[in-house]
């Protein structure tokens, strides 16, 4: 008898495709030959991608792009569903790519990649706004809610530092992410106001958008799952087993040099005043004062006699002293420490993802990008690896529901990040 819980873990409670004819079919389940939803930190908006089996040719021949889909969805195990509707703050999806198309015997097979109609908004939509003195959340509400009317909840976390800036007749995605490594994200009360850690994230969830420091990730507390590796007997101890661990990233010295992780040089242009700053920055200025998962709070020795004497990259930010930059209130009394900012949010993003790892895990909807989880990595001889086991951040999920044989199955594909060693 098969085990329940390798199959029909997964139910597509609604499927239906508005044609350009206007007619809405209701898709069977038994139409479905996958389906994957993923969403990463790095990516601004979710994304589905559908795989149909047709064998009419009404759907095959019927679908151009920009067709409605509703879809609802269930994992039978977490009790979690996810709802793209009229009626729910995602709304509905639509169709923005289709490609594969297979004649097989007497049936079609074709793949709808969906997203949201926020996604679609942002691609022909323009901002060319001034925004003063600006914040994270009033940046972001006034794009997310005001430019693309989106109903989807936001998660925001102000900065230290305020942004003045006009928007380049620009997609209103892209200015959030333009704006994402020039807030500073936390302050430190106990060092006389000093900030952190600069640089945020912005990414679209299934529940939000979140822009948010990187700081907050490495800092969280709130566990949403615990896994161990290995093998597993089956039954319930799979819903918690992670298979297929591969350390995706290590350590790539110099593929980090050139991105200059480490340390670097920038040449600020001041396009007003004609002034040039240099900016030379090193990783171990800062790395302490951030919050990290691990307990490892040491830096190698390299990072220490090396790179604090060489600059790995060479780079020049063109920008506008005057109306870009909110005068200075922080550090220096005429200047907001721009300079500081953009050096440290290159540095804080490369550590943040200085380890990342892959794995498979049983099939949980639960499970977003930004989620902390804690992994209790096993070694052959069945002792616990106290160097990579411990925190990590779920950098990017992918839940994928394949079908074989009339039976459904879904699992979940997890990359996930830290930045340090240790429990």
């Amino acid at each position: 008898m098969s085990n329940p819980l390798l199959i029909n873990n997964f139910t597509i409670n609604k499927l239906s495709i508005t044609l350009s004819n206007g007619k809405k079919l209701k898709i069977d389940s038994g139409s479905v030959a996958s389906l994957e939803y993923a969403e990463t930190m790095m990516s601004k908006y979710l994304t589905i991608t559908l795989k149909l089996i047709d064998t009419t040719s009404i759907l095959s021949q019927g679908i151009y792009g920009m067709e409605p889909v509703e879809l609802v969805m269930t994992d039978n195990v977490n009790k979690v569903t996810y709802e793209f509707t009229e009626g729910s703050n995602n709304g509905i999806l639509y169709v923005y790519e289709i490609h594969d198309k297979e004649i097989l015997d007497k049936q079609k097979t074709f793949t709808l990649e969906l997203c949201r109609g926020d996604a679609l908004d942002n691609y022909s939509t323009r901002v060319s706004t001034a925004f003063k003195s600006t914040t994270p959340t009033k940046l972001i509400n006034d794009i997310i809610g005001g430019v693309l009317k989106s109903k989807k909840t936001i998660k925001v976390q102000d900065s230290v530092n305020k942004l003045s800036f006009v928007a380049p007749n620009a997609k209103p995605y892209e200015v959030l992410t333009w704006a994402r490594n020039k807030f500073i994200g936390i302050k430190d009360g106990n060092k006389g106001g000093q900030f952190i850690s600069a640089g945020y994230f912005f990414f679209e969830d299934y529940y939000n958008y979140n822009f948010l420091p990187i700081d907050s990730f490495s800092s969280k507390k709130d566990v949403t799952y615990s896994f161990v590796t290995g093998n597993n007997t089956g039954g319930t101890e799979q819903i918690s087993t992670l298979t297929n661990i591969k350390q995706t990233s290590g350590l790539n010295l110099f593929n980090n040099f050139e991105k200059g992780y480490y340390s670097g040089r920038i040449d600020f242009f001041d396009l007003v005043n004609c002034e040039v700053i240099t900016k030379k920055y090193n990783i171990k200025d800062d790395y302490s004062k951030w919050s990290k998962l691990g307990s490892n709070d040491k830096l190698p020795k390299i990072y220490d006699e090396v790179l604090s004497k060489t600059q790995t990259r060479l780079m020049t930010v063109v920008y506008n002293n005057d109306l870009f930059l909110e005068s200075g209130k922080l550090v220096t009394k005429n200047r907001t420490p721009f300079e500081q900012i953009v050096s440290q949010s290159i540095t804080r993003f490369g550590t943040f993802t200085s380890q990342v790892v892959s794995a498979t895990a049983y099939g949980n909807l639960g499970l977003n990008a930004g989620d902390l989880v804690t992994i209790d990595m096993i070694d052959p001889d069945t002792k616990r690896d106290a160097t990579y086991s411990g925190k990590y951040i779920i950098f990017g999920v992918d839940h994928i529901f394949t079908k074989s044989g009339g039976e459904g199955r879904l699992k979940t594909k997890l990359t996930l990040v830290r930045d340090s060693f240790g429990v």
